[in-house]
């Protein structure tokens, strides 16, 4: 008779007995909870839900297309906070200032040393021999209510004697979207899910890698157009459409007199920012094609732009009013919206000009 090996139940008796144990232990409490659910009714939640600080991601180092012609690319990191560097140059400053706001104020495409937020802080070192740290929290496509979680959770604790911010398009098409947008988009659920896991692995072993298939082969790009092949095409004027434009304008209002109030209360000096735009850029992009949908727009961009001068007005803060100083110089822009690293060289002598009156104010 052939003699046959013997299976690993039968070599492992004991680790076999301790399997078919912990398998009955686990189907009994599996059939109890079932029993105990229908008796209960207690729903497991296996939801993650936090309050979600749009910022920088701590610690980025990665890089930028510049806004020159010889297409070269420039650095973007951040702090360990998830602030744009270079920032603190010195452990004891004679104060630091703060800067807040969307893609504008990241300036993400030109030199570090050229974005306005840190040029400002050289300029008025310069101005009052005095040691500066300059720091940037800004962040692309965030609005004033994602600025007044910014100050609560991150900006606060730094003690800047200025805060510099500029929110006005982002807030706009958000709140053409849905003036529910804001709270809509302040928290985050999140799920373990195999894209996640896929996307952490590629981030963690093959960041690199992935920035060559996506810049060089234009991925986004390639994936954009097979979505939108299959997604029907919205009506770009639905969207500059609104019934009432006043509540938007409230909204927007409130939460700039929030960023405001909670500057005074601890003790900041609130420096608010109209934002500019090129106008040429804008009729050229002519938002789908439509020249009265570009007024419409212009109309609603100028609309806030008013809010924020009056805002600025009625709560005594400083105002540097961008919109008045450079809108309509097209070399000083890169686009619609963004600073090219003339205008950026610009406004940084506007701002650190308005930094030193105020400054020289205090001393008399």
């Amino acid at each position: 008779m052939e003699n046959t090996e013997a299976s690993w139940f039968e070599k492992n008796p004991k680790k076999t007995v301790i399997v078919i144990l912990l398998l009955s232990l686990f189907i009994l409490l599996f059939i109890a909870e079932k029993i105990f659910e229908n008796k209960i009714g207690i729903k497991n939640n296996s939801h993650m839900r936090y309050v979600y600080v749009k910022e920088m991601l701590p610690n980025t180092n990665t890089i930028e297309e510049s806004f020159r012609l010889d297409d070269t690319f420039v650095k973007l990191q951040s702090d360990e906070n998830g602030l744009v560097l270079p920032s603190k140059v010195y452990e004891k400053p004679d104060f630091s200032i703060f800067f807040m706001g969307s893609s504008t104020t990241l300036c993400a495409n030109l030199e570090p040393e050229k974005r306005f937020s840190y040029f400002t802080g050289k300029l008025l070192e310069k101005k009052l021999e005095k040691k500066i740290n300059s720091y940037n929290g800004a962040a692309g496509s965030t609005t004033t209510f994602n600025g007044i979680n910014l100050l609560v959770n991150k900006i606060i604790p730094y003690n800047p004697k200025y805060l510099i911010f500029m929110y006005n398009s982002p807030d706009l098409g958000r709140l053409l979207k849905s003036e529910k947008s804001y709270w809509e988009n302040n928290y985050k659920t999140v799920d373990f899910s195999l894209f996640l896991l896929l996307r952490g692995i590629k981030n963690s072993l093959f960041p690199n890698l992935y920035y060559v298939i996506k810049t060089k082969i234009d991925l986004g790009t390639m994936i954009g157009n097979t979505l939108s092949y299959f997604t029907p095409s919205k009506n770009v004027v639905s969207s500059l459409e609104h019934p009432d434009f006043n509540k938007l304008e409230t909204i927007y209002r409130k939460n700039l007199e929030a960023i405001i109030s909670l500057c005074k209360i601890y003790n900041i000096v609130p420096v608010i920012m109209t934002e500019p735009y090129s106008e040429l850029a804008i009729q050229d992009n002519a938002l789908g094609g439509k020249h009265r949908d570009v007024n419409k727009f212009m109309f609603y961009q100028n609309k806030f732009n008013e809010v924020i001068r009056d805002v600025a007005s009625r709560s005594n803060a400083i105002l540097i009013d961008l919109d008045k100083e450079i809108t309509g110089s097209v070399e000083l822009f890169q686009g619609k919206f963004h600073l090219s690293e003339k205008g950026s060289i610009r406004v940084s002598n506007i701002i650190a000009m308005e930094l030193y009156k105020a400054e020289k104010g205090n001393l008399k």
